[in-house]
């Protein structure tokens, strides 16, 4: 515990602690002291000199945020020479500004208008011509207005200190000073969007944003991202007309909330709302007859569902029906989906599309995820993190690591790929898809020789990078965090790998956490949307078959809910199964000429910001979500349509009048297990690598390719490049495969192609095929983790 003293503020007595400025103590007591650089979260550069406050015996007045309290002082924020400092600030900072307000899309909520109104003056006595900066392009994402930057340099430091991204920067000095990009490439990191909350004039903001709407005629709506494991919370702020019968997402902010998000959210989170109103969007049931799409009501649209399943679970053929769900829909939408299909007698349920290994799925005691809150990696020594790229992957999550790291944690990575993590890594190790598990087991056996599989791997083990991660692990003591990250997920081999990660943790007595795709997995797990588990998590006596089973046994019907083609990995797989079904009911929120070839039934499903509901994070917390506008045209939250469909079929247990009876049910279970979520229980056996000689796939999705909406948000699909759907070889490997950089390669499994041009890239793995999934050849392949052979496409 902090050290404390005595000050006085304004005459009132004030508890500070020692080594503290005197705003932050100003603030814990309610006491007001304006400012425009000063942040919170952000380091102290005492740029803008508002918060100039008189302390006894000193000659001049003093910055508040670059003060440190001292026993004893007395502060006056109000004081005749206080007030004169502060309003003579006001006046310089007022010399240049435009005075734009009218045209502001800050107005209303400006830190500088809020200001101006109490420390500046009605008249001005600066005569001579007003300084005009040229603008910056930032990108589609922020928008610029630099002659109204009053130089806070609050940006610049988030870029550096949170985003980890050297983005922006203060050139020149006194009146030639500016903010602006180092390179002409725009913002280059995830969390980008936040500079627009941290200004506080109108220098940045939003670019989809602008001058479509004012602060004031806005309604604000609790809600929570549906992108990653962290569900970061936010506020989305819609308007509507005078009767209210129409409403729209204008824009999206962050929520503070220090145990999930703290107070920042990243791109996609902000700027997928744009996808709410995407041409594609589902608006009323449709029904194909004769291949020839017809649009029908909701009532007829159910009825034939009804029917269809109820002729099937007659002819006890509930065998042939798999249900396949998203990993980001709410809690109640798959508790009622999950339910329904049990009722019907079928157990082939499953929303982990990305998964490639399935072996170890009952090791899971309740769910893949963090057996501890997000905030306690501050706390760790060593973070050991695998096959993942966090940074963009899970911006929120990443950003506790970057924390870590910077406070004096150690960050130590296995990858296939050098990713840019944008701080320091003490140690890494970039090794081939398919010796990642070889590289794991040597680790364990140099951290215990007694396993008894095998020898230790030489040419692995007597590398210097190798050695330098075991070195670290050790020094860690039970201060090690160990994350699988979303690649594991997807490796052919990633029941093996879990394994032989939760050893290394057990050895150590350290923490195992897991990385999975879509903001609701942990959620889906616990619902029972997946083939072993019933409803909350019981054991289910009859196994059904997961999703990569019903693909490859191609099932009778398929019941698909807020599904893509991009959104597995095995897309050309999933594409002949669905085509070559009996029929496939469709509940989605948009429509692909894919999915309108292999669909029979399309039922228009409300997206999260169009009904109420609940996520649980990769922590396990419940995170709750409002409706903020009207569902569009005649779409329908997911959970009322499985209950009225259940109705339908006469199926009993589903009597739910509000979705909050569903999210219930979810916090009363967390409750019961709270504590308990850290019992896994993996036993090792002999490993199995893979072929040496054979060429994989690694698979990855582009962070603004990951789901349905942020696929469709216009802005961030500008942030993707067209050189993303390629193929990526190390440089060495493409001539010992003799394919050129910049060429046309045709990548093939069995009789699946796709063609790609080859791009040389030297940070990957030497024998690795760094291939983007959710792209436009994507589609073709069979899986894009799994042995592939490349050859030239000329």
């Amino acid at each position: 515990m902090s050290e404390k003293i005595i000050i006085a503020i304004d005459g009132k007595e004030v508890s500070a602690n020692v080594g503290e400025m005197l705003i932050q103590a100003a603030d814990r007591a309610g006491i007001y002291i304006p400012r425009f650089c000063y942040h919170k979260k952000l380091k102290i550069a005492a740029n803008c000199r508002m918060c100039l406050v008189e302390v006894t015996n000193v000659p001049k007045t003093l910055p508040a945020c670059a003060t440190p309290v001292m026993a004893g002082m007395k502060v006056f924020t109000r004081s005749k020479a206080a007030l004169k400092s502060q309003q003579v600030v006001m006046e310089f900072l007022l010399a240049n500004h435009p005075l734009d307000c009218p045209v502001c899309d800050q107005g209303g909520e400006c830190e500088l208008q809020d200001l101006a109104m109490s420390y500046g003056s009605d008249n001005s006595r600066y005569t001579s011509a007003k300084r005009a900066v040229h603008d910056e392009d930032l990108g589609p994402l922020v928008a610029t207005e630099m002659t109204r930057c009053i130089h806070c340099t609050r940006c610049v430091r988030f870029c550096t200190d949170i985003a980890g991204v050297q983005d922006l920067g203060a050139f020149s000095r006194g009146g030639d000073m500016s903010i602006g990009t180092f390179l002409e490439t725009g913002l280059q990191n995830e969390l980008s969007g936040n500079v627009i909350d941290l200004c506080p004039v109108g220098a940045l903001t939003s670019k989809p944003f602008r001058y479509t709407g004012r602060s004031w005629e806005f309604s604000q709506h609790l809600s929570v991202a549906p992108h990653d494991g962290v569900c970061s919370n936010i506020y989305i702020h819609t308007q509507s007309d005078n009767y209210g019968s129409k409403n729209k997402v204008m824009r999206v902010l962050p929520r503070e909330n220090e145990a999930v998000n703290e107070i920042w959210i990243s791109d996609r989170d902000r700027f997928s709302y744009l996808s709410l109103s995407a041409p594609d969007r589902v608006k009323q049931p449709m029904l194909k007859k004769n291949g020839v799409w017809a649009s029908i009501s909701w009532e007829s649209a159910l009825r034939y569902v009804a029917d269809t399943l109820t002729s099937i679970k007659v002819g006890q053929q509930a065998n042939k029906i798999g249900g396949l769900i998203s990993s980001s829909s709410s809690c109640e939408e798959a508790f009622m989906f999950q339910k329904i299909l049990r009722k019907i007698g079928s157990n082939n349920i499953d929303h982990r599309l990305s998964t490639a290994c399935f072996a170890d799925q009952e090791n899971f005691s309740l769910y893949p995820g963090f057996s501890t809150p997000l905030a306690s990696f501050a706390d760790k020594k060593v973070i050991f993190l695998v096959g993942s790229f966090a940074r963009q992957q899970q911006p929120l999550l990443f950003h506790r690591i970057r924390q870590a790291v910077n406070n004096g944690s150690k960050l130590v990575v296995i990858n296939s790929y050098d990713y840019d993590f944008s701080c320091n890594i003490a140690a890494k190790y970039i090794t081939g898809t398919k010796d990642i598990l070889k590289t794991l087991v040597t680790i364990n056996h140099m951290l215990a020789a007694d396993i008894g599989f095998g020898s230790i791997d030489k040419r692995i083990s007597i590398l210097p990078e190798v050695i330098a991660v075991v070195s670290l692990l050790r020094s860690a003591g039970n201060d090690l965090a160990i994350i699988a990250g979303e690649k594991i997920e997807s490796h052919v081999q990633g029941s093996q790998i879990r394994a032989w990660l939760y050893n290394i943790a057990k050895q150590l007595s350290g923490e195992f956490h897991q990385i999975n795709k879509g903001s609701n997995s942990v959620g889906c797990w616990l619902a029972g949307a997946v083939p072993h588990r019933g409803e909350l998590a019981n054991d289910c006596q009859d196994i059904g078959l997961n999703a990569q089973q019903m693909v490859e046994e191609k099932l009778a019907v398929y019941l698909l809910h807020g599904i893509e083609l991009d959104d597995f990995i095995n897309p050309a797989a999933a594409s002949i199964a669905f085509k070559e079904a009996d029929i496939v009911i469709n509940t989605n929120s948009f429509i692909s000429q894919a999915a309108f070839e292999y669909s029979d039934v399309i039922l228009p499903l409300a997206m999260p910001a169009e009904f109420s509901g609940s996520y649980i994070n990769c922590a396990a917390q419940l995170q709750q979500f409002n409706t903020a506008i009207m569902p569009t045209a005649e779409a329908k939250p997911g959970w009322k349509i499985y209950r009225v469909l259940a109705e339908l079929m006469q199926l009993q247990g589903f009597e739910y009048e509000h979705c909050s009876a569903i999210t219930t049910k979810f916090q009363d279970y967390l409750l019961s297990v709270e504590g308990k979520v850290d019992s896994s229980r993996w036993n090792l056996s002999e490993p199995e690598y893979l072929d040496k000689n054979q060429l994989y796939g690694c698979g990855y999705w582009h962070p603004y390719r990951i789901d349905q909406m942020v696929r469709r948000s216009e802005p961030l699909q500008k942030l993707v490049l067209e050189k993303d759907n390629c193929v990526r070889v190390h440089p060495d490997f493409g001539n010992h495969l003799q394919v050129t950089d910049n060429a046309s390669v045709v990548l093939e499994q069995e009789h699946f192609k796709g063609t790609y041009t080859c791009i040389y890239d030297a940070k990957v793995a030497y024998g690795d095929l760094y291939v983007a999934a959710s792209s436009v050849n994507s589609i073709n392949l069979l899986h894009v983790t799994a042995a592939m052979t490349i050859t030239s496409g000329a």
